[in-house]
């Protein structure tokens, strides 16, 4: 009996800190923008790489506009407990950024920190998404993500 109430407790101070921490804003610093002299510049996308991950843990935090999948939302916070795909993209909007930490087996090890222009594919994902995009208490884009996943793709742009 007090197994189940230490259990229920666990659990309640566990989304309280998924709230707290996903409504921290990130501080991150301006980027210096190079001066124009009046020419045309292509700015275009030209170059992307795609790393792939497999049988890891995730964490995804930052401010994403798009997030999809098949997610049932309560308040903003997402907890599967069927294993789910889903896609977050960043496409270098206003106030969109996000930092993805990959930890895998072994040394297969990834950061991806203040990602402007960044695609996440998660295969077979297991564990807390919060997306302030569908949350009622604090509108927003922010993101926090933390879970285990089967496969990631991840695809930088430059």
């Amino acid at each position: 009996m007090k197994k189940k109430k230490y259990c229920i407790k666990f659990l309640i101070l566990g989304m309280i800190c998924i709230l707290v921490t996903a409504s921290i804003p990130i501080a991150i610093g301006e980027k210096a923008e190079p001066k124009s002299d009046g020419s045309e510049e292509a700015a275009d996308v030209t170059s992307s790489e795609t790393f792939h991950f497999s049988d890891c843990f995730i964490v995804v935090n930052g401010n994403c506009n798009t997030v999809t999948g098949p997610l049932v939302w309560i308040f903003g916070i997402y907890c599967p407990l069927l294993k789910r795909n889903f896609n977050i993209l960043t496409n270098n909007g206003e106030n969109e950024s996000i930092t993805v930490l990959v930890f895998g087996q072994g040394l297969q090890l990834g950061a991806y920190i203040g990602q402007e222009h960044i695609s996440v594919d998660i295969n077979s994902a297991r564990g807390l998404l919060y997306w302030a995009g569908k949350s009622v208490s604090s509108p927003g884009n922010r993101i926090f993500l933390f879970c285990r996943v089967a496969d990631i793709w991840i695809t930088t742009y430059d």
